[in-house]
């Protein structure tokens, strides 16, 4: 980023607080940031309140760590204590996505790409970026970037002479994908999936085709957007956008088909393998039939690029895959498929089928499963489904729930489902002491239940264990 400090007054519609010099005035700023403890030299602050800490609080640290301006809301200018390196405004989010659409505009070549979904959105942004950097520049949403503050940020970590940004768009509401899309203004749209996930927010599958195929419309005419060839409301929705739609997965009118998907295992290590109809294949280093799609995402979009089928693989071997999703892990004999990251009915259930066909051979198979949350009311009806699925397979030995909605299911009870009401620790501490070694484990639930604590737990008992030993 080159802009001046002296552009950005005008550019977020606010005004000095004192008076900068005039070196202040020309010199140039770097990047922008919300978080002072990201603070890099040469960034601007944008003080934000959040539910938890009030950016305003921490300016001084931003401002002190190198930060070289810091702007803030005009009621907050009593507390100002560096007016010279201070620009007020009313709305400091209104001044992010300012300062972030110019810079949009001036990325120029840099081509966008938007990857927005139900299921699967970072692990494809992760695949893409990892394909397009063995042959290019360019970055992506840092973790699970997605929503009003993560998307313009994005953007503004860009660099004009990198080939390419990754933005993943996520939506807790309606009309916040074609927002974020009208900021991101893609090249390439990628929209994996159409399910049921924040169903709550949104009333109905309906509104969620609506809200996923809305990105289409950001998309400029000659651009192009794959997106997943079901459910049929969601294709059909998609053919009214002038730009070029490309359909992945497993039907006769994909574009980019999979003929077969299964996993090859090494060294204990399994790994997807992915068929295509042109005769292609591929692997990458992550489990689940439900994410063939995903890599098929990243090969169309690699060969898009120029990138030959060799260049393509090399990324996908080298990509970093966000933590919490389909980890496989020992701990003392116990095998824990850490899938904790977050839940709704269509990933628990690819959740829950991944790993039932990866252990076949395990001595005893255990689903500790949380609840999903953001289902409103379809939450009752979603749990009973998946949780009577669950029991009709007699190949898993315990099923453990935790939550009020898994617990107050109506099912026949069962000596191997045992339910918790809450997730507190000593609910976590009673799961732990219920598994032993030759236990293999699914760990599956939303991000506010914290069910990875039981792999932390395990992980301490095994360290516990090694340091007693002689």
């Amino acid at each position: 980023m080159s802009f001046r400090l002296g552009d950005l007054p005008r550019m977020v519609d606010g005004t000095w607080c004192g008076t900068p010099t005039d070196e202040t005035l020309h010199a140039p700023y770097s990047g922008v940031c919300i978080d002072s403890r990201e603070t890099q030299p040469g960034d601007v602050f944008i003080a934000m309140r959040g539910e938890r800490t009030d950016g305003h609080t921490h300016i001084d640290h931003a401002l002190g760590d190198g930060a070289m301006v810091a702007i803030t809301r005009r009621d907050a200018v009593d507390s100002v204590t560096h007016p010279n390196r201070t620009i007020i405004v009313d709305d400091p989010l209104g001044a992010l996505w300012k300062v972030a659409a110019a810079w949009r505009t001036y990325l120029g070549a840099t081509k966008v790409i938007a990857v927005t979904g139900s299921n699967g959105k970072t692990t494809t942004c992760r695949l893409i970026h990892s394909v397009l950097s063995s042959r290019l520049s360019g970055t992506r949403s840092r973790r699970s970037f997605n929503n009003h503050l993560g998307v313009p940020l994005t953007i503004l970590r860009a660099r004009s002479k990198d080939d390419f940004v990754v933005c993943e768009i996520g939506a807790n509401a309606p009309g916040e994908v074609a927002s974020l899309g009208a900021l991101a203004k893609p090249h390439i749209a990628v929209i994996t999936s159409v399910g049921r996930a924040h169903v709550g927010g949104f009333g109905s599958v309906a509104a969620i085709v609506h809200e996923k195929s809305s990105l289409a419309t950001c998309v400029a005419p000659d651009g192009v957007i794959f997106a997943a060839d079901a459910p049929e409301a969601f294709v059909d929705a998609l053919a009214a956008s002038p730009a070029e739609v490309v359909l992945v997965g497993l039907t006769e009118r994909a574009g980019v088909r999979l003929r077969r998907v299964g996993h090859d295992e090494s060294e204990g290590r399994h790994r997807l393998h992915i068929d295509l109809a042109d005769g292609a294949s591929f692997t990458a280093p992550l489990i689940g039939r439900h994410n063939a799609a995903n890599v098929a995402y990243a090969v169309a979009i690699g060969r898009r690029f120029g990138l030959c089928d060799e260049d393509i693989q090399r990324g996908l071997d080298r990509v970093e895959l966000p933590a919490m999703r389909q980890e496989v892990i020992d701990f003392g004999g116990i095998r824990v498929f850490n899938d904790a990251y977050n839940a709704n009915p269509d990933s628990m259930r690819a959740g829950i089928a991944t790993f039932l066909d990866l252990t076949r051979d395990a001595e005893r198979r255990v689903l500790v499963l949380g609840d999903m949350l953001e289902l409103g009311e379809h939450a009752g009806a979603a749990h009973a489904e998946l949780l009577t699925a669950a029991l009709a397979d007699r190949s898993v030995d315990l099923i453990l729930t935790v939550g009020e909605e898994f617990a107050g299911c109506n099912v026949d009870p069962e000596s191997r489902l045992r339910r918790e009401r809450e997730s507190s620790d000593e609910v976590i501490d009673r799961i732990v002491a219920s598994l032993q070694p030759g236990d293999t484990v699914l760990l599956k639930g939303s991000r506010r239940l914290r069910l990875e604590r039981i792999a932390e737990c395990l992980q301490s008992r095994v360290a516990r264990t090694e340091a007693l030993s002689p």
